[in-house]
């Protein structure tokens, strides 16, 4: 064989063994307040090869009348509804006004707390259930930055005398400037690739995924300080519009929920009205309150995926996780496409 034709061969060949050991993990959150997986839940998650589940374990979140950060939304788990084989990630939810109102002196005893907590609720899991690593998810601002990144130290410092790395979710403005947001004490980052759009307006078509919100923030990145996961969106809910203003979040919200034509009409695509004052989803909503419906569906995955594969091409291992795992996933994205997400960053 020619020199220049085996050096061609060669090259080829190694590079062929690296993307083959590339580590692409597949992943879904579950963020429910019970953990109970139906038999269709726990084959579709074989199906696509799922091997960690991140589970909301609670929320934290400022209680006005105790003047202290309390636990809410604590998930209840159904320990025989679990596959033995999946990997269980804890992630706890920790409200931006919890840590911008907890006074300084106190955020090493709230570290003690949310391990005592995490380490309490693992208790109810399978028996030998893996418990690799535990997920902080908050959305740190400026003011609050100082403090956060204290907690998550002593979080860190805590977790390490058990063998728990440490990730947090970064959003996208974060990825983009970590100069100016800084970037957060922790083991590896979990980039939330959805709500890039504008929530707040009326006129937004879909403030979940948007490509032309998303551009930007991928535009000339540079490699983040931390390994960085990934998290798509495969979820729905209704955005509530009061006198021009929006007032509320309707999670898992399904068009069919707005088909009654004598409390609610229907204004232009995934656009209604209400026409007479009603619950719905356990919410009062007003005569002349205005919904727009969002979803991220098979197409929206599919976008945010090939949009995203490249920056993460040079990753020697990654998780990709879905967000999240719910009854009518199974119904509007196909096991199928959700193998094709997957596969898209191998």
């Amino acid at each position: 064989m020619p020199r220049a034709a085996f050096l061609l061969f060669a090259t080829v060949f190694l590079v062929s063994c690296r993307q083959t050991n590339r580590q692409v993990f597949r992943s879904v959150y579950h963020w429910q307040t019970r953990l109970s997986l139906s038999p269709e839940e726990r084959a579709y998650l074989d199906q696509t090869g799922v091997q960690k589940v991140y589970v909301r374990f609670f929320d934290a979140d400022w209680d006005p009348d105790l003047q202290d950060v309390v636990p809410l939304a604590q998930v209840q788990i159904d320990s025989a509804s679990l596959g033995k084989s999946w990997t269980v990630i804890p992630c706890v939810f920790i409200a931006n006004r919890a840590i911008e109102k907890l006074p300084p002196d106190r955020i090493g005893l709230l570290a003690k707390r949310i391990q005592t907590k995490i380490e309490d609720l693992a208790q109810t899991l399978p028996a030998h259930t893996p418990i690799p690593e535990v997920q902080i998810d908050c959305d740190w601002t400026a003011s609050t930055r100082q403090a956060y990144f204290l907690l998550l130290q002593r979080l860190k410092e805590g977790f390490g005398r058990r063998a728990w790395q440490l990730s947090v979710t970064i959003r996208l403005h974060q990825l983009k400037y970590p100069d100016q947001t800084g970037v957060p004490p922790a083991d590896r980052g979990m980039l939330m690739a959805y709500n890039t759009g504008r929530l707040e307006d009326w006129e937004e078509t879909n403030s979940i995924v948007s490509e032309e919100r998303m551009a930007p923030y991928l535009k000339g990145i540079q490699p983040y300080p931390l390994p960085l996961d990934l998290a798509l969106p495969a979820f729905r809910w209704g955005v509530v519009f009061r006198d021009g203003r929006l007032v509320r979040l309707i999670h898992g919200l399904e068009p069919n929920a707005l088909r009654d034509s004598a409390r609610f009409v229907e204004t232009g695509p995934n656009r209604f009205a209400v026409r007479k004052s009603t619950y719905i989803e356990g919410y009062y909503l007003y005569q002349g309150d205005r919904l727009r419906l969002e979803e991220a569906g098979a197409r929206e995955m599919e976008l945010a995926a090939r949009r995203l594969a490249p920056v993460f091409r040079k990753a020697p291992s990654l998780t990709v996780a879905v967000y999240h795992l719910e009854p009518s996933l199974l119904q509007r994205i196909p096991h199928e496409t959700m193998v094709h997400v997957f596969d898209t960053f191998r």
